[in-house]
């Protein structure tokens, strides 16, 4: 063993030194008896011969074969002994390596590209001999530390002290860096030593298995690393990369959850664009996340999206049209150019799944996967995330964190509209390729992420009001679908068996896992899909487990008709006719106005109806008349519009429903909110959204003054109204004290500037605030279809993200009319009031007027 020390010259350099008792010397193994004899055997009494000094026995049975020579036992005492010694020198060498690598950093961070000196050959010689004697102190250390005699005291002193990452990150990784930036100067010396490093690691692979997923990850960096330098010879770079793929896939098969080996796959995939989208998104929406690769996917999306062309040598048109798409869905920019390629790609799709044919088997199932990223916001803290995370928390141990919700603006809430577009959208197409074997993989992980949904619908509502799973399985093409599975299902002969509660296994052919289910293992949706022990007997490399056996198709087609056959058992989306052995789509029930409707949103400001109204919303927009726009009486009315009144009706409650209303109610309607106090409803007032635009030179500052007044005069004549922030904090005194001499001033909040869309967010917000408070003093005489708090805005805008939040929502044109029939259709159900108790400890006090703020 060599030493590394400094000579005067402050100059690098290896001179011998004392020697660190090295773990191959002195410690030994237990012999074993080779002969076959009896261990009754004595060896020691047989004659010896010397060679080199060792002594060696000889059985005389066998006089020209040489035995096994003695081995000597070692104690736990010594054993520790040796560790610590070994531990001793390799902390001497490491901090010279530490102290090195930094002096060398250092040193070229401070100078100029063009002040930098070049190191001399030796210099690098002996950086190369100091970081290689490092290495070999973690081998004798690791011998030594997992030795078959060592204590588990001992043997867990290796992950006790992270000697696997301290390995990696002082003995290879800083240096490789430092070889790398001094390129090309250092490319004969930084080839020499990811050799040495490669080698190191293939003998710890192989001989300290307790870190052997540590020891395939670093050997797959090294390739990374070889491939990366790699300029001259294309069949060395080709080669290199196919060594790193193979250890990356290796450890992914090993810890399928961790979303960073899918990047380091991502980046190896080049030029394959479609394959980097997949396991970029992979990546982003594994169980362990790696929100780097958010900035690495950016070196797939700015060359395309900067390139004119629509099609390269390397990728083609609907390739390039699908990924730009998700580049614009991932910068949530350029977003009106997304129709155009959403429609490019999708009217080319399926003439080319018939053009490619089985080449689609495995690039759908990348499409499906790469949509379901766009789903997730490309591993941002989004409400589907969290809503599995949910889900699956009862598997996760006691400590396991949900992430929280980053509250999204207007940009993300239009891109994941989009992204929700793009993937039902494709499924329908997909679905409407009848009989097609090639789009089954693309079909089974779509349909199993619906059976993930559907077995975890329950806990939407844990989801802070961002309900996914209701929408999603919806919206999905169920017609398209059960025309699919009929044909597949008529089209198998002998019929196929799938009408099981549990996961099915193949009866006959393959019994190993299909292709995609190696695609799918280890994202987020997909934690309780497969038995736990699916993988255990299936580690074969890439190439070989997407070869399609001639009974690959059937198993594939079973489980596809397995997850359709769970999908039916929820009897929600579509049903399974066991003698027909068929499936249809559910017949939605008549609509029922006595079910509770968190979604209801009404509005009459238009005669169109919309996708995105609630079904209440459609059969009121498709009456011939609305009352409030006839000359006629608007107490007259027909009796469809009286059933619409009353879905809307029956979620009020004077007693117990807040109205929360925006500041337009005050500047055009204000005849409502006049009609709300003087019927003591219980009211909302964005008090300083009107200060604010009462001070503003505007055409509605007038407006803004009257409606304070009003608001102003209303508390000087009830004296039991008071204001609240959307936290539920009392602030009446710091807005109205001046009107009551008896009520102490306390000191203004500072007015907030707030844009449209914050306002919006906090107009829903304060609804969901007050709805929070209420909630606890539901009357008894209240029904389930009473709503604690309503939003009452005539911006459609507003009430499509209040119905998107589960917040209960109400047009005040609407709310007009209720109000003035409400004497004779509701009167007994619409008296009496409850009182809110006092945040300062009275409970005389009555809530009828909050602030939203």
């Amino acid at each position: 063993m060599i030493k590394a020390s400094w000579s005067h010259g402050s100059s690098l350099t290896l001179t011998p030194g004392a020697q660190l008792t090295s773990s191959a010397q002195s410690v030994s193994r237990p012999s074993s008896d080779r002969t076959g004899r009896s261990s009754s055997h004595d060896v020691a009494s047989q004659p010896r011969q010397q060679l080199g000094g060792i002594s060696m026995p000889i059985d005389p049975r066998y006089p020209d074969m040489l035995m096994q020579p003695d081995s000597r036992p070692i104690s736990q005492e010594q054993l520790a002994a040796e560790v610590k010694s070994i531990y001793a020198g390799l902390t001497m060498v490491e901090s010279k390596c530490i102290h090195v690598d930094r002096a060398q950093a250092s040193a070229m961070r401070n100078a100029d590209s063009s002040q930098r000196t070049k190191l001399k050959d030796d210099h690098w010689q002996a950086l190369i001999a100091l970081h290689r004697t490092l290495l070999h102190e973690h081998h004798d250390f690791f011998l030594a530390s997992q030795h078959p005699s060592a204590s588990p005291a001992l043997r867990r002193l290796a992950a006790k002290y992270s000697m696997p990452s301290r390995m990696w990150k002082h003995g290879i990784h800083s240096f490789l860096e430092l070889l790398r930036f001094r390129l090309p100067d250092s490319l004969e010396f930084m080839i020499s030593f990811i050799y040495t490093a490669y080698q190191m690691m293939s003998l710890l692979y192989e001989t300290v298995p307790a870190f052997e997923d540590t020891w395939i990850e670093c050997l797959g960096d090294l390739g990374r690393y070889r491939m990366a330098i790699e300029d001259e010879d294309i069949r060395d770079r080709e080669t290199w990369a196919g060594v790193a793929r193979f250890w990356y896939s290796k450890a992914a098969d090993r810890s399928p959850d961790v979303g960073r080996l899918y990047h380091h796959l991502a980046i190896l995939a080049r030029p394959n664009a479609l394959q980097q989208l997949y396991l970029y998104s992979r990546s982003l929406i594994s169980t362990q996340p790696f929100h780097s690769a958010r900035d690495s996917i950016l070196t797939l999306f700015n060359p395309i999206m900067a390139r004119q062309e629509s099609s390269s040598s390397h990728i083609t048109t609907i390739d390039t049209n699908f990924i730009k798409i998700h580049a614009i869905l991932f910068g949530k920019e350029n977003l009106d150019q997304y129709e155009a390629l959403r429609k490019s790609f999708l009217d080319a799709l399926d003439a080319h799944i018939g053009r490619v044919t089985a080449k689609w088997r495995e690039q759908g199932a990348y499409v499906m996967i790469a949509n379901l990223g766009a789903l997730y916001d490309y591993g941002t803290e989004s409400s589907l995330r969290r809503f599995f995370e949910l889900g699956f928390q009862r598997f996760a141990p006691a400590n396991t964190t949900v992430s929280p919700i980053t509250t999204p603006d207007s940009a993300s809430l239009a891109a994941h509209g989009y992204a929700f577009n793009l993937t039902v959208s494709t499924a329908s197409l997909v679905f409407q390729r009848f009989g097609d074997n090639n789009v089954l993989p693309f079909a089974h992980i779509f349909l199993s992420f619906l059976l993930s949904l559907a077995s975890l619908e329950s806990f939407d509502f844990e989801v802070e009001g961002k309900y996914v799973a209701g929408p999603l399985l919806c919206a999905a093409p169920w017609k398209d679908i059960c025309s699919f599975l009929n044909t597949l299902g008529r089209s198998m002969q002998p019929p196929p068996h799938f009408e099981s509660a549990r996961f099915i296994r193949p009866q006959q052919g393959d019994a190993r896992p299909l292709p995609e289910d190696h695609l799918i293992r280890g994202q987020v949706w997909s934690q309780d899909y497969f038995p736990e022990d699916w993988f255990k007997e299936s580690e074969v490399d890439d190439e070989e487990r997407s070869i399609e056996h001639a009974s690959t198709v059937r198993v594939r087609s079973e489980r596809v008709l397995w997850i359709a056959f769970r999908l039916s058992s929820f009897k929600k989306w579509i049903t399974f006719d066991e003698c027909a052995r068929s499936w249809s789509v559910v017949v939605p029930p008549a609509l029922d106005l006595s079910e509770p409707r968190d979604d209801l949103m009404l509005d009459v400001d238009s005669g169109n109806v919309s996708d995105e109204d609630s079904t209440e919303m459609k059969i009121f927009k498709k009456e011939p008349s609305h009352g409030l726009n006839n000359d006629g009486d608007s107490t007259r009315l027909d009796p469809q519009s009286c059933r619409s009144t009353q879905a809307a009706e029956s979620m009020l409650q004077k007693s117990y429903t807040v109205m929360v209303c925006d500041k337009k109610l005050f500047l055009k309607d204000h005849d409502v909110f006049a009609s709300l106090i003087q019927n003591d409803w219980k009211v909302v007032v964005p008090h300083q959204e009107l200060s604010a635009l009462s001070k503003s030179p505007n055409s509605d500052s007038e407006a803004a003054q009257r409606a304070l007044k009003s608001v102003k005069n209303a508390f000087v004549g009830h004296s039991d109204i008071r204001i609240l922030t959307v936290e539920g904090k009392d602030i009446t005194r710091d807005h109205l004290a001046s009107e009551r001499p008896n009520t102490p001033v306390c000191n203004s909040p500072v007015e907030r500037s707030d844009g449209p869309e914050q306002q919006t967010d906090d107009l829903i917000g304060v609804t969901r605030t007050a709805s929070d408070l209420n909630s606890l003093r539901k009357p008894q005489e209240a029904t389930d279809e009473t709503r604690p708090a309503v939003l009452l805005t005539e911006d459609r805008s507003t009430r499509v993200l209040a119905k998107s939040g589960k917040v209960a929502s109400l047009a005040p044109s609407v709310l007009r009319r209720i109000l003035s029939t409400a004497s004779r259709v509701r009167s007994r159900a619409l008296s009496g009031a409850t009182k809110f108790p006092d945040p300062a400890g009275g409970s005389k006090l009555e809530a009828n007027a909050m602030d939203l703020s």
